[in-house]
């Protein structure tokens, strides 16, 4: 499979334009590198790369035996053109000996820490051409106190690296040693905080990269001649360095990788993007290892469906294909959805996503900028082809003030509406209108005992259900006011707004009820009620007030099959109910991932072939799936899996053919064992198919409500004088959106 993709790739990339015009309307995307695959044999892992004067070195494990596991450390030699592989077993270590830490000098040369299973100690040690010498014995003796501040109780080595100048700095966690080429300790300069990574910068010196509490994370180099740490690393100031990977090469004073791009960056000037992971056909949370020849060459560890090195070599940009560009418009980390989109650009001859991630724009001092800065695009005719719209906090707006483009049209088109879930297609529209294509989503409920509860309730009926329970009995395990108010607004708005007409029903007697029902609540928590061996048999047994009838109903999210069956064991294997909440439909759509295509989109055509692809592939981030074919290979997925539900509210599952797995959950009593049975697929499918969107009026008119309703609970206003202001609130409100 990896030929095969790596075959793509090489296909793809160098497809070249005929003479001529571009077609109007397409163009040739920037940053793109070419991916040559280096014959590294299939049995090779390599774990790290790093440049050399007339090559490049890679350290791996070599598999000897698949079956027995057997397997050797191993050097695997190239050119700077991937070519002349060499590999050579690295010197055997001694029995329960293990390489920690490995790090190339020179061209023949290791510097390795070796970790001695049996003895318990840390050794570094040199080795060229097969012959080792051991420059320190125990590697801890100068780290006291690492053990006791470790997160694991234990000393273990966090990085280790060569200066300019041939000291080889080692860190831990929490502290950092500087040793001459010897192993001459030198110092070991004050690390007030926790070691997230170290490098060495272009001109030789170490820096360290640490979280500080308080601040977050801290790029410092290290001061030979203070023994301190000294001046902060210089890094962009305009973008999100958090989670960066960075490297060494000519060219740059670092080369940084923030997960969408390889970056080149010089202190004093704008980052340069080199290498874009999208752009050049490969997904960034599949490299396993990177090394930078020059801006124009780097070499990439990479497994996707197979473990493969690439040569990556950048494409002149007159030599990229051309085609129309879909911009795609994200505020989040894109680890989900880089698959999806290399996997479409690869099969696609017309079309390329272009991903823009916002977020990238957050800084420490503006969290929320990536949000902003897209408003303001799309303000100023800046507009992309396709949001990822549940990724933004404009999403409202962007429905209801007619930034978006209404879908019907595509849906009336080739689309096959039987393929989908009508009821999640149709339940997020806007007059009319679907602006947004919800592709997954889970489900919000209320649940108890079928035997407790009538089939249905109105707002009524619930509360006259709630107010008529028997003494110990209890609604739910954790209510208040606050919380009551919140069940009720979850999806009872539309029982007191008629959207079509614009007019709301706020002063009514039945919303009165609720205000009423609310403030008589009495704060109460059903484990804070409990002390000494009640409380230790709750922790050990949190359902058992569920089971017997203590607390009758529960507020719960659905998120997968799987939970269902966390549900029943929740009651005790009674036949359970999904009421829902008080409402025509009870139960409550909430979007995971959705997409919407602006007004004046360059490429919208490219944007849609986009979703249907994704719909056709069955791709999904997560929870339940807009197509019948996508949700059914979940449900045979599910079905495949063994589920083991604990007593003190922790599960886990695996697949079937794991018979070890199985054995060690098989007789348990601390929990159950449980598969998902058609009858439980179909039950989850029945709440999904009559579940309701909220409203796109949702919050603002939930804010106003809850605002008024405090003031009522605190006694501040009277229960008339609350429902007359919430009515002329939202009534107002309505107004204003055009409703």
């Amino acid at each position: 499979m990896k030929k095969i993709i790596a075959i793509l790739l090489c296909a793809l990339m160098l497809i070249l334009p005929g003479c001529g015009e571009i077609e109007e309307g397409r163009e040739r995307l920037p940053h793109v590198y070419k991916a040559t695959e280096i014959a590294v044999p299939e049995n090779v892992r390599v774990n790290s790369i790093h440049p050399t004067e007339d090559g490049v070195l890679m350290l791996g494990m070599e598999i000897l035996d698949w079956e027995s596991g057997a397997w050797q450390n191993v050097m695997i030699r190239t050119n700077k053109r991937g070519g002349g592989v060499k590999i050579e077993p690295l010197a055997g270590l001694a029995a329960n000996c293990y390489y920690e830490k490995i790090h190339p000098i020179g061209k023949d040369e290791l510097l390795y820490i070796e970790y001695d299973g049996g003895a318990d100690v840390y050794r570094v040690a040199r080795s060229k051409k097969g012959k080792s010498e051991v420059l320190c014995g125990d590697l801890e003796a100068y780290f006291a106190d690492s053990a006791a501040k470790s997160m694991i109780g234990k000393f273990f080595v966090q990085a280790m690296c060569v200066d300019g100048g041939g000291n080889i700095v080692i860190a831990t966690e929490s502290d950092v040693c500087v040793f001459d080429a010897g192993m001459k300790f030198l110092y070991a300069p004050d690390v007030a905080g926790t070691l997230d990574s170290m490098g060495v910068s272009a001109d030789g010196r170490v820096w360290v990269g640490l979280y500080v509490r308080g601040r977050g994370m801290e790029y410092r180099y290290l001061d030979a001649a203070a023994k301190a740490l000294g001046d902060a690393v210089p890094l962009p100031e305009n973008m999100d360095m958090s989670g960066a990977e960075y490297y060494l090469g000519p060219g740059y004073d670092v080369y940084f990788d923030n997960g969408s791009a390889v970056y080149g960056y010089t202190a004093g000037s704008e980052p340069m993007e080199l290498m874009n992971w999208a752009n050049s056909d490969l997904i960034p949370t599949y490299v396993r290892a990177l090394a930078v020849i020059d801006a124009d060459t780097m070499v990439v560890s990479y497994m996707e469906s197979g473990f493969v090195v690439y040569l990556m070599e950048r494409v002149p940009e007159d030599k990229v294909p051309a085609r129309f560009i879909v911009d795609l418009a994200v505020n989040s980390n894109t680890f989900d959805l880089m698959p999806q989109v290399v996997a479409f650009n690869r099969q696609s001859k017309d079309y390329r996503i272009r991903i823009t991630d916002y977020s990238l724009m957050n800084t420490d001092n503006d969290p929320t900028r990536g949000d902003a800065a897209l408003f303001e695009d799309m303000l100023t005719g800046k507009i992309p082809d396709l949001l990822r719209l549940t990724d933004f906090s404009n999403r409202v707006t962007y429905v209801t003030e007619g930034y978006l483009t209404d879908l019907t049209p595509f849906l009336d088109g080739d689309f096959d509406r039987s393929a989908v879930f009508e009821n999640v297609l149709t339940a997020f529209n806007w007059r009319g209108g679907i602006y947004e294509l919800v592709t997954d989503y889970n489900l919000a409920t209320v649940i108890g005992k079928a035997e407790n509860l009538p089939e249905s309730w109105s707002i009524g009926e619930f509360i006259s259900y709630a107010e008529n329970l028997p003494d110990g009995t209890y609604l739910l395990d954790n209510i208040s006011q606050t919380q009551m108010i919140h069940f009720f607004l979850n999806n009872t708005l539309p029982s007191f707004i008629d959207e079509t007409a614009g007019r709301c029903a706020f002063d009514s007697d039945e919303f009165r009820r609720v205000l009423e029902f609310c403030k008589n609540i009495d704060t109460f928590n059903y484990a804070g009620s409990l002390s000494g061996d009640a409380l230790a048999d709750y922790n050990a047994d949190m359902w058992r007030c569920f089971r017997e009838d203590t607390v009758m109903i529960d507020t719960v999210g659905i998120h997968s099959f799987g939970d269902w069956q966390r549900l029943r064991f929740q009651f005790g294997l009674e036949t359970i109910a999904a009421i829902g909440y008080p409402s025509m439909g009870g139960a409550i759509l909430r979007p995971n991932t959705s997409w919407a295509i602006p007004k004046s989109a360059n490429c919208p055509a490219g944007a849609w072939e986009f979703l249907m692809w994704q719909l056709r592939s069955g791709e999904q981030s997560g929870g339940f799936g807009l197509t019948r074919a996508g949700m059914e290979a979940v449900i045979e997925n599910e079905k495949s899996r063994l589920f083991f539900y604990e007593y003190d509210g922790t599960g886990t599952s695996w697949g079937r053919e794991d018979a070890e797995r199985t054995a060690q959950f098989e007789g348990r009593t601390d929990g159950l064992l449980m598969e998902l049975t058609d009858a439980d697929a179909a039950a989850v499918l029945a709440i999904m198919e009559r579940a309701m969107a909220q409203p796109y009026y949702m919050e603002a008119v939930r804010a106003m409500i809850l605002e008024e309703a405090q003031m009522y609970f605190s006694g501040d206003k009277s229960l008339d004088e609350t429902a007359d202001v919430i009515q002329s609130r939202v009534q107002l409100y309505l107004s204003e959106m055009g409703a």
